[in-house]
Formats: structure tokens, sequence, C-alpha cells
């Protein structure tokens, strides 16, 4: 017959090991909240794991160090119950708090980070080495001891990353997410005192900081959304009409409301119909002849995608050139342009006969096929001769026996690793494989002004993949100058004072759109061919972008000199 003490002991000892899961959980939950955060407003880069999860992860050495100091030679549980209270109170406060303050100080956002992440990892790090050594004091052996505890905080991370992709980020948000983790922790201070309080040492200022604490959780549970919704429209030039969690990204819409006050005429006029105004700490200028009734604008992850005033500009040239290439095209192949745009300029060509839209995120493209949205597309993606595919356009690439005589790939900007890959030699070998016999494409290849490396970077790996290509441009009120590269199987243009390929030039050059377009015509279009001699000057220099090494990213970002 067991001992009530001894069941007493083995009891606390389970607790603990399910301390040390839900901890676990916890850590890797605030260091994802924080990553994700970071790729809207860092960029979502090797640099930014740094500078969120890979400095938290060196301040959990940090603090795991810390343990084995004098302030920590007679281990107790109100060291336990204090951590896991400090770390309620950071993980709750860290996404709202770094939201509005990068929004007022735009500048000092990777410093807001750098407060935030080595704070919460100091704290993570001390956990474990608490835990082992209250477990040691209650007679577990180094093997077993060791063993569990490791074992219950490696099982806890893996439920986070299953939990967060899949449910917490997509119906939640990353600010919701880390505020669980918060309440979480809190339970955990909380079951301390409640089942090993005779083990603490000044109860009375512990529970006093637990009742704060708690305080703090309700009163944030009330303003959360505010703080949020605040911090999000900061960031933003236009109120926000729709957020939406993907479990792939983030998108907002955004509808600017004509701003015509009396007040803002007279300073305009003042200004010479231009001022500078300050918004939170960010400055804008703003045109008093635009006020635009109609503008709607989707970003993606903080990226502007597309606005209503010039998006036609944009779809009109990376679609019909490339139509106008091939004779008959009976098919189309879309990939990215989950809005829909792309594929209403194609669908006024009555003789293709299908159009296959791949996209990786099921309720963007719902938005665009289902919502009120979809009026900005002209209901394209409803249409009977599109298919739509929702998934990786690598995988449906290395899959797809079908060939296209025509595509479209229109992805978002490689500002990140996981964008960059689709701009990658082995990914236009893919998109070589599924051209048909005679066949064309076009891509948008971000701006030849603003992104200069990036976008002669994205030519040349387009030739290494083997094709000749043409580079293209349209002006934008939005965009300003944006860039596009039409091609198809054959060879690479020499080096030599390089402006593409000269045949695709001369054919494109008695083109005149005979589709009904709002913007481009013969002379837009010719116009759009040419290019100063300071965007190709060093082109020998600018290194291709490959899986093995995605340099497009950091091009983007003005690095690799």
């Amino acid at each position: 017959m067991s001992h009530p003490e001894q069941n007493s002991i083995s009891t606390k000892k389970i607790l603990l090991l399910l301390c040390m899961f839900l901890s676990g959980y916890c850590g890797i939950l605030s260091e994802l909240c924080l990553f994700n955060l970071g790729t809207v407003l860092l960029g979502g880069t090797n640099t930014t794991l740094l500078y969120t999860m890979g400095l938290m992860m060196f301040f959990m050495g940090i603090g795991s160090l810390l343990t084995e100091t004098r302030l920590f030679s007679k281990i107790h549980f109100g060291h336990f119950a204090g951590i896991e209270i400090l770390l309620s109170f950071l993980c709750m406060i860290a996404v709202p708090a770094i939201h509005i303050l990068s929004a007022y100080y735009p500048r000092f956002a990777l410093e807001f980070f750098f407060l935030f992440s080595p704070a919460i990892g100091l704290l993570i790090g001390m956990e474990i080495p608490i835990i082992m050594r209250l477990n040691q004091d209650m007679g577990l052996n180094l093997q077993e001891n060791s063993a569990r505890v490791m074992m219950a905080d490696y099982f806890g991370s893996l439920m986070a990353f299953c939990l967060f992709p899949f449910l917490l980020f997509p119906r939640f948000g990353v600010a919701f997410s880390a505020y669980s983790g918060g309440l979480i922790n809190l339970l955990l201070a909380f079951l301390t005192f409640v089942y090993f309080r005779k083990h603490f040492r000044h109860l009375k200022f512990w529970w006093g900081l637990f009742i704060l604490q708690c305080l703090f959780a309700f009163w944030l549970s009330q303003n959360i959304n505010r703080f949020i919704h605040t911090g999000e429209q900061l960031l933003y030039r236009d109120p926000i009409v729709l957020e939406r969690n993907t479990p792939y990204q983030k998108l907002v819409f955004t509808k600017k409301e004509p701003f015509r006050s009396e007040s803002y005429t007279k300073r305009a006029k003042e200004a010479g119909k231009k001022i500078f105004e300050s918004k939170g700490g960010r400055y804008e200028l703003r045109k008093f002849d635009e006020s635009f009734e109609k503008d709607i604008r989707f970003f993606i992850n903080g990226g502007l995608q597309f606005s209503t005033v010039d998006e036609y500009r944009y779809h009109e040239t990376l679609v019909h050139p490339a139509m106008h290439m091939v004779k008959d095209p009976g098919s189309a192949l879309v990939l990215g342009g989950g809005d829909g745009l792309a594929v209403r300029e194609l669908l006024k060509y009555k003789n293709l006969k299908e159009i296959v839209l791949v996209d990786l995120d099921r309720e963007l493209t719902d938005l665009f096929q289902y919502s009120e949205l979809a009026r900005l597309n002209e209901h394209s993606l409803q249409n009977e001769k599109v298919r739509i595919f929702n998934g990786d356009a690598f995988q449906f690439l290395r899959k797809v026996k079908a060939s296209f005589d025509v595509i479209i790939i229109d992805f978002p900007d490689p500002y990140s690793l996981q964008t960059s890959k689709l701009y990658t030699r082995q990914f236009y070998e893919l998109v070589r494989f599924a051209l048909a016999p005679g066949g064309v494409f076009c891509l948008q290849a971000t701006s030849p002004l603003f992104n200069r490396k990036t976008f002669v970077s994205i030519g040349k790996t387009l030739e290494s993949a083997g094709f000749e290509i043409l580079p293209m441009q349209v002006s934008m009120k939005t965009f300003e100058d944006w860039g596009f590269y039409l091609g198809r199987p054959g060879q690479a243009t020499p080096s030599n004072d390089w402006k593409g390929s000269t045949n695709l030039r001369s054919e494109l050059l008695q083109i005149n759109p005979e589709v009904p377009t709002k913007y481009l015509d013969q002379d837009s279009l010719k116009r759009g061919l040419y290019f100063g001699k300071d965007i190709f000057f060093d082109r020998e220099k600018i290194m291709i972008n490959d899986l093995n090494r995605l340099v497009l990213t950091e091009y983007y970002k003005g690095g690799l000199l």
C-alpha cells in the first residue's frame, strides 16, 4: 500500500512536468508571434529570424546561466512563480506595444524587438534549470530529471508549432495568440500557489504580484482590440475596412476617404498644393488634387499589392503584350494573382478556352471570388473558363502534365525567403517546361527604379534558366515605375550594351492591342520598352537567384553591395 506522502510527491512531480510542458509551449508561441510580427515590420528574412528567435534563444542561454548565481542559490517555488508572472506580463504586452511604438516611431522598429526579445528569452531560459532543481529537491535523480524535463519542454514546443499556423494565427492573429500564452503563464503561477504553497518564501509578496498581473490581464483583455486596431491603422494611410489572417499571410484592405476640409484646402494652397502632414509620427506627402474617392488598396504582410486608382496599368502591361505575342492562344496559366485582376484581362480574349489560376491561399481567392471584392475583378474568378488550384506553385509546376500557351506570373515581391524561392533559376526552369511550343510568359519584377538590383537579378536568373527576355516598365501613380519581363525559351542576349532581346522587341513593336484597354496602346507600349543606361550598367556583377543562395531578398533590402 502506497504512503500518502509518496502519492503527494508523485502528484507534484507530474504537475511540475505539466508546468514544463506548458512553459515550453508558451516559450515557442511567444517566439513565433514576435517572428511573425517581425515579418510585417522588418521583412521575412534570416535577419528577422536573428532579431527575434535567434536573439531570444541567445538570451535563454544567458537566463539559464544566471540561475547559478547567488540570487538563485536557494531555489524555491517563488522563483518559478515570479518568472511565470513576469513572462505573462511580457508576452501579453509585447505584440501590442511593438505594434503601436513602431507605428509612432517607424525608424526604431528594430530597437523595440531588441527590447522585448531578450527580456522574454532571459526569463524562458531560467525555467528549465529551476524546474530541474525543484524536481531534484523532490527526489528525482539526474537521469530521470533531465530526461523528463527536456521531454516535456520539447513536446510543448511541438504543440506550439502545430497550433500556431493552423489555428491560433489564422483565427486570432499574433496579438491574441501571444496574449493566450501569457494567460497560460499566469495559470502556471496560480498552480504553484495552490499545490506548492508550503514551499514558498514571502508568499504574500508573490500573491500580491500575481493579483496585480491578473488585474492587468483583465484590463488588457478589454482594450487589446483597440490597441491592435490603433497600431494597425497607424501603419496605413487610409482607414482599414477589412483584415484577415490566413494560415499563410496577413491580408489588409483599406479605402481612402476623400479629404476636402477647408483647413486642409487653405494649408494646401499656402504650400503650393503640397504639404507634409504628420500622422502619428509618420510623415506623408499628400497631393491636394488627388482625392481619389474609390481608392481601395490591398496589402499582403504590409506590402501594397494594388490600388484601384491605377491597377489597370499594371495588369494590362502584365497580360496583353504576352497574349499578343502568341498566335491564337488557347490556354493560359496564372501563377499567383489570387485577386483575379490578371484573369480579368485574360478573359477579354474570347478565343482563350482555359485559364488555370494557382494561388497558395484559398482564403484570398475566396475573398475575390465570393465577397464584394469580386466586383474589382468583374467576377472573373467565377467564369466557367477559370479553374482555381490552391497550393504551392512550385509543387504545381512539378506535377502538372499540361502545357500552356501563355504563363502570367504575378507573385508578391521577394521581400521574404518564402517569396524569394519563387524567383529562382529552378522555378523558372519549371516554367519553361510548362510552356507550350511557341509559348510566352510575362512576370512582374519589382521596380527598376527603387529596386534596381532586384530587377536586374531577376532578368539574369531568367536567362540562366534558358529564356530570351525583354524588360518592360510602366509608370504608375502608386508604384512610380514598375518593371516586368516578357520572355520565351531561347538564347540569352549578349551582355555588351544589354537591352534585352532585339527579336522580342521588334516583334512587340508591331503590336497594337485589339482588346479594350484603359491605358495600354501602341505608343504606351513603346515607351515601356526603353530604359536609361543607369539601370543595367553593372549587370555583370549582379548575381542570379538560386535555391542554394537566395540573394534576391538581400538585394530587395538594399544589401549585397
